[in-house]
């Protein structure tokens, strides 16, 4: 029997195969032992997809005060007790349930996790923090993601 938790995984899982089909992208899932979700069929290239996800926008840094999409993007398996190996797959589909956003962005071993926010013109004016160029939800489109395969 799969517990409820894996069922509710899997319903993102088919957000995002929903997502490339309406593209039409041909596009499968794979057995949960395998490090990547999807494969995607595009322009005769196998695009293998890890998805996800994220309950909501959450503030992460107070001093800012802006809502952002958080992800773990690092770590596996469901106490994140597993490493994803270089080139374990090509992209992530970054899912946030609350409001079926759906972000493809290119699979990298630099970084645990990524915020990204929303494009808003007062962030600019209360992120000074010195940290490194942030990340916007309109860096991450469907577009975007096609483009660069």
């Amino acid at each position: 029997m799969i517990s409820k938790e894996l069922q509710i995984w899997r319903a993102w899982e088919y957000l995002v195969l929903s997502d490339l089909l309406q593209h039409w992208i041909q596009c499968y899932e794979t057995a949960q032992w395998v490090e990547y979700d999807i494969v995607a069929d595009i322009d005769w290239k196998l695009v293998r997809i890890q998805v996800k996800t994220t309950s909501k926008m959450v503030i992460r840094w107070k001093k800012s005060k802006t809502p952002v999409y958080h992800f773990h993007t690092k770590r596996a398996g469901k106490w994140w007790n597993r490493l994803y190996k270089d080139n374990a797959f090509d992209y992530y589909a970054l899912v946030c349930i609350e409001d079926k956003k759906i972000m493809y962005m290119k699979f990298e071993q630099d970084f645990n996790s990524i915020s990204i926010r929303p494009r808003d013109s007062d962030f600019i004016e209360r992120w000074n923090f010195g940290f490194k160029k942030s990340s916007y939800d309109d860096e991450y489109t469907f577009e975007k993601f096609i483009n660069n395969i």
